[in-house]
């Protein structure tokens, strides 16, 4: 009899234990989900941001990019590869865009060493656009300043954009734009700059046109 009794007691006192457990779970994801209600959807919270230049739809582009002597020189076809990542993110983001060779804007920059000087709206008439993207770029490296071994991308610019009807003009919007690649984390070891470069030059076209379209961007 006292056996049982000692079994019985047994029994109640794991039931109970275990219907604590139960309970503390229950109380810490019912706590969980107060902090953090997307835990019950699993969909994390986003925030809609309106574009700050919706005026690009349906319209024909120049994009005009200016890097110094000492980008050019490490890295010759700058200008066209920053140009040729920009165009790719406003194909996929802006509807109707059309674009103005970039192959030739870098031919006609090559040939006139002055072409900087000029309105780039009037230099966007010649070549057959509606708006110009002017990116004059004040920071494009690789690697950090302590270490060349270790790579990370960093690129900002000053861009404008331009009315070809109104030559004469200013510009209808100008930003600044800046990034850092890889941006969370520390640099890369090695000796891929290749990949570096690409994926900095994406960040940053990303950041740029973001500018000109409705978006949503998670919560912190």
């Amino acid at each position: 009899m006292n056996a049982k009794r000692v079994r019985i007691q047994s029994l109640g006192l794991r039931g109970g234990v275990g219907l604590l457990a139960l309970l503390l779970a229950g109380c810490l994801m019912g706590c969980q989900a107060l902090a953090a209600p997307w835990i019950l959807t699993g969909e994390e919270p986003t925030k809609r941001i309106k574009a700050e230049f919706p005026h690009l739809k349906n319209k024909k582009i120049a994009i005009l990019v200016w890097a110094d002597s000492d980008a050019r020189f490490e890295y010759p076809f700058v200008r066209l590869e920053m140009a040729e990542h920009i165009k790719s993110e406003l194909e996929a983001r802006i509807d109707g865009v059309k674009f103005s060779s970039n192959r030739q804007i870098i031919e006609m920059q090559d040939r006139d060493p002055d072409w900087d000087r000029k309105p780039p709206a009037k230099i966007g008439q010649r070549l057959d656009a509606e708006r110009v993207i002017s990116i004059e770029v004040s920071q494009y490296s690789m690697r950090e300043p302590e270490s060349r071994h270790l790579l990370r991308g960093r690129i900002a610019a000053q861009v404008s954009i331009y009315d070809t009807s109104r030559p004469d003009s200013g510009h209808l919007y100008r930003t600044e734009v800046a990034i850092m690649h890889p941006e969370k984390s520390e640099g890369r070891w090695g000796n891929d700059e290749a990949a570096i470069r690409r994926e900095a030059m994406e960040a940053f076209a990303t950041a740029l046109v973001k500018r000109f379209y409705d978006h949503d961007e998670k919560v912190d």
